[in-house]
C-alpha cells in the first residue's frame, strides 16, 4: 500500500465512523424525547384522575357553596383530617384547584370545614402536577336568570355545575414546545343534588 492509498482508507474509515456516531447520537435524542414526552403523558393522567375523582364526588354542603373562577376551583367534598387522637378520620370540607405560579405546579388544597375559618383555600398546597404554567378552568350549566346552558368562567352556587372543564398548559422539556390538554368532567346528578349533613 502507498501513502497515498494509506490515507485515502483512513478518511473513509473516518466518515464511516462519523456517520455512526451521529446516528447513533439521533436515536438517543429521539429516545430521550419519546420517553420524556411519555412520562408527562403519565402524569398529566394521574393529575386528571386526581381531579376527576375529586369532583365526582362533589356532594351538596348548605354552608358551603361550589365556587369556581377561571383560575381557581373549590368545592364541598368528603377530605381526611387528623383527629386529636392521632387517627385519620374522614368528614365534610373543602378541596380547592388552583395553580401555584412560582413553582409552576398544578395545586390541590383540603381542609376540613371546622377549620374552614381560619385556613385559606390557597393554603396547603399538595402539588398534582409539576410544570404547568397556564390553568383554566370553564363551567357547564344553565344561566342564573336563564334556562340555556352554556361555558361559563365563574360559578357560585349552592348547585354544583353540569360540567367542569380544565384546561392544563405546560412547556414540554424534550421539545421545547408549548402544549394543552383538555379534560372535561360531568358532574352526576345523583352526588351533586344529594343533601350532605355535618
Amino acid at each position: 500500500m502507498t501513502l497515498v492509498e494509506l490515507l485515502v482508507t483512513l478518511a473513509l474509515s473516518a466518515l464511516v465512523i462519523a456517520a455512526v456516531i451521529v446516528t447513533l447520537v439521533g436515536g438517543f435524542r429521539v429516545w430521550e424525547r419519546i420517553q420524556g414526552e411519555g412520562r408527562q403523558r403519565q402524569w398529566l393522567q394521574i393529575a386528571f384522575d386526581q381531579v376527576r375523582r375529586d369532583l365526582v364526588n362533589v356532594r351538596r354542603f348548605q354552608p358551603v357553596e361550589f365556587d369556581g373562577t377561571y383560575d381557581m376551583v373549590s368545592f364541598p367534598a368528603i377530605v381526611s383530617a387528623d383527629a386529636a387522637d392521632g387517627e385519620r378520620l374522614e368528614e365534610l370540607g373543602v378541596v380547592s384547584y388552583f395553580l401555584d405560579q412560582t413553582h409552576h405546579q398544578l395545586c390541590r388544597s383540603q381542609t376540613p370545614y371546622r377549620r374552614l375559618r381560619r385556613a385559606r383555600l390557597r393554603s396547603g398546597c399538595v402539588p398534582v402536577l409539576q410544570e404547568v404554567n397556564r390553568l383554566r378552568w370553564s363551567y357547564y350549566g344553565p344561566e342564573l336568570h336563564g334556562t340555556t346552558s352554556q361555558w361559563v368562567e365563574h360559578w357560585s352556587a349552592p348547585e354544583p355545575p353540569l360540567a367542569v372543564k380544565m384546561q392544563i398548559g405546560y412547556d414540554d422539556a424534550t421539545t421545547k414546545r408549548s402544549a394543552t390538554q383538555t379534560l372535561v368532567i360531568a358532574l352526576p346528578l345523583v352526588n351533586a343534588r344529594s343533601t350532605a349533613t355535618p
